[in-house]
């Protein structure tokens, strides 16, 4: 008979890790209660022992359970003790990773994951969450390219405040508008349409880590006018002069010229088999 040290909750055999961080590790495991291959997020021992960490995963559950949509990454299961999440795995790297590899991405494939993500934008939006925290590393792309949305452990549901307090910066640093780097529990929509439109100059770029006026003049290199005065209204410091609603970005998205597609053509999808 195995070991029970192999497996958590009595059921997850560990199979590999696929990521970590410093709030939590994720972990390709088999559920053979469900009979299936998923992934489990736990959280790291220093966090999962706080009432913040604790909240954070609880909060990821119930952005994840309410909405099934394609560009959500679908949950499974909430367990505690330790506090874990199972969720659907997904065969593919993040963008983070994508860009590690190729660094620059051609404005036509940029195109692609700007409407893709916008979609599952449109649908958090639309069930009065915001995501707080998009960046390349929380875009998975599946084997049929589809691009998903993951880590919500920051999200605000319907204007709660069980996690962010007043003057609190929530976010990754390169990525959050400028006015959640000020106050997290102020911001609404319209930081996450900053932050996908810095993921995407970061892709079209290279560079993830030049300030918007930089990166506007890069891209203006490799990309259409049209898509370049879309990123520059998406990405503007003042929240009321900036691109207002994540409907309004869809039907600019579906208006702009399709882009060139290279010689060589490079695919989004890299699977779980290439090393971290």
């Amino acid at each position: 008979m195995k070991s029970r040290r192999y497996f958590v909750h009595g059921r997850y055999k560990m199979l590999s890790e696929l990521g970590f961080g410093g709030v939590s590790a994720v972990f390709k495991v088999y559920d053979r209660m469900a009979h299936r291959v998923c992934a489990l997020k736990l959280l790291s021992p220093h966090i999962y022992k706080t009432d913040e960490g604790q909240h954070r995963l609880l909060r990821e559950a119930n952005v994840m359970k309410s909405i099934d949509h394609p560009g959500i990454v679908k949950l499974y299961a909430l367990h505690e003790d330790p506090p874990a999440l199972a969720m659907e795995l997904i065969d593919g790297r993040s963008l983070g990773y994508w860009q590690r590899k190729h660094a620059q991405m051609p404005a036509f494939l940029v195109l692609k994951v700007a409407k893709e993500v916008t979609e599952a934008m449109a649908v958090l939006h639309r069930s009065g969450m915001i995501h707080r925290d998009i960046k390349p590393a929380n875009i998975l792309v599946t084997p049929t390219e589809r691009c998903k949305l993951v880590d919500f452990g920051i999200a605000r549901i319907d204007n709660s405040s069980t996690i962010t307090q007043t003057g609190m910066m929530m976010g990754s640093h390169g990525f959050m508008a400028p006015e959640q780097v000020i106050d997290a529990k102020r911001v609404d929509h319209r930081a996450d349409i900053y932050s996908l439109g810095k993921t995407l100059l970061s892709l079209l770029t290279g560079d993830p880590t030049a300030k918007v006026p930089d990166l506007l003049d890069q891209a203006s290199q490799v990309a259409s006018p049209e898509m370049c005065r879309l990123l520059m209204q998406m990405t503007i410091r003042h929240v009321e002069r900036r691109l207002q609603t994540v409907e309004v970005l869809q039907k600019r998205l579906q208006s702009l010229p399709d882009e060139p597609v290279p010689a060589r053509r490079l695919r989004l999808h890299i699977d779980l088999s290439r090393s971290l």
